[in-house]
């Protein structure tokens, strides 16, 4: 394992746990996915050297490998003692630290091991499977490449490769079949979703259906979620749905549509200021009155910045944070966020799952692992032919706290759902 990154300071970095830090030189390259485990073994051993709390982060790694290939339960002592691991303190077991990196980036490779090792791929076992993790990071939807080993004839005799390009049929050999999957790798829970600017371009690809799509109310949110940003996506995604007649009108007039849009001023950093310091005092009072229907229809809002019948830009009640006492814009996208997600939900007025079902359908495999509070992994798998996609647009936004300390953190998404 790479370990130039680890420091007393900073126990383990965001990309510590990923596939190019924990096998670095194996990365674009076939691996046979029996001989992954023993890789992943050797390279976690280095952490044992750093110290002793850093060896039961080995041993968890180790045991969390084990339970993929072979289902081993970990064992109840060492989950007691990573909980005491200061490490991986934090809120929450399954928030901590160097729980989170295993479980969305080392979780690409305990899941891709989980899915060989129960014939998840075209019915093969692992000594029939090859795994490939790419080293470019901005692989749309892609987290890993699965290949089959296909017998092969050469000189007379049969061997079996990892191949997918059709070039040994030829005089000498001849390759018999072809069998390749492409894999997106997710943790559990609302944050793991495909962005709208991956479905769309997967749409692209497809002329039909995108002269089908092109100008429905649903393709123009998707457009606005993708290219607007995080921020002002959401923004814009509800004025459309509100100018479409599909959502009340006056949860986003031209008015406040417009201030907003001028507060964010395409500032990366502006989703944590407060209202009351980005607008003038002097519209303050009118900026309330166009908030209300807004703050009305998300409970969060209401509770927290409804007084008498009005909209307080700054809260005035005991049970609200000093630290979040102020209304920040991000708190208004988050809100426009749960609209949309209500609205286009499956049973919402306008639906969004046909669409991203024609753009996704049939593209990639999906591998969600999680570790939960217990510490203890699950998983869970579709093909690219039985995954549903249910549901509606998603987000890991919230208004309690994150918005707050971190602004708004990611973009709507698409989550697969699972039959």
């Amino acid at each position: 394992m790479n370990l130039k990154e680890l420091t007393k300071e900073k126990y383990f970095n965001p990309n510590f746990f990923k596939p190019s830090n924990v096998i670095p030189t194996m990365m674009d390259k076939k691996i046979e996915a029996t001989k992954l485990p023993a890789m992943l073994k050797k390279s976690f051993k280095d952490l044992e050297n750093v110290s002793g709390l850093h060896k039961e982060i080995a041993q968890y790694l180790v045991a969390l490998l084990d339970n993929a290939v072979s289902d081993k339960p970990i064992p109840a002592d060492l989950i007691q003692k990573l909980k005491k691991n200061p490490l991986l303190k934090s809120k929450g077991d399954s928030n901590r630290a160097a729980i989170l990196g295993i479980n969305t980036d080392l979780g690409e490779i305990y899941g891709s091991l989980w899915a060989a090792y129960h014939k998840k791929y075209f019915g093969l076992g692992p000594e029939d499977i090859c795994i490939l993790f790419p080293r470019q990071d901005n692989y749309a939807l892609v987290d890993y490449e699965v290949y089959a080993k296909v017998p092969v004839k050469a000189t007379g005799a049969k061997s079996k490769v990892c191949e997918h390009k059709r070039t040994h049929t030829n005089k000498t050999g001849q390759l018999n079949a072809q069998k390749q999957t492409l894999v997106s790798a997710k943790t559990a829970g609302t944050a793991n979703t495909i962005k709208f600017h991956d479905i769309l371009k997967k749409l692209g690809e497809k002329p039909d259906l995108l002269k089908f799509w092109r100008g429905t109310v649903e393709y123009e949110v998707a457009e606005y979620l993708a290219e607007k940003g995080p921020q002002l996506g959401p923004i814009y995604a509800l004025k459309e749905l509100c100018d479409e007649g599909i959502a009340p009108k006056n949860l986003m007039p031209k008015q406040l549509f417009d201030t907003l849009v001028k507060l964010y001023d395409n500032k990366p950093g502006n989703a944590k200021i407060a209202i009351t310091e980005a607008a003038p005092a002097s519209s303050l009072s009118k900026i309330a009155t166009q908030l209300k229907p807004l703050t009305l229809a998300d409970s969060t809002l209401s509770e927290r910045y409804i007084s008498k019948g009005s909209v307080m830009l700054r809260s005035n009640k005991s049970s609200v944070d000093a630290a979040e006492k102020n209304i920040l814009l991000g708190y208004i996208t988050v809100a426009c966020e749960k609209q949309i997600s209500s609205i286009m939900g499956e049973k919402g007025k306008a639906p969004m799952y046909d669409l991203v079902r024609d753009a996704l359908s049939g593209e990639v495999d999906y591998m969600v692992y999680n570790i939960g509070g217990n510490l203890i992994p699950t998983y869970n798998f579709a093909s690219k032919d039985s995954l549903n996609f249910g549901g509606g647009p998603r987000s890991k936004n919230s208004m309690s706290g994150r918005v707050a300390k971190k602004g708004i953190a990611d973009a709507l998404g698409f989550g697969p759902h699972f039959k």
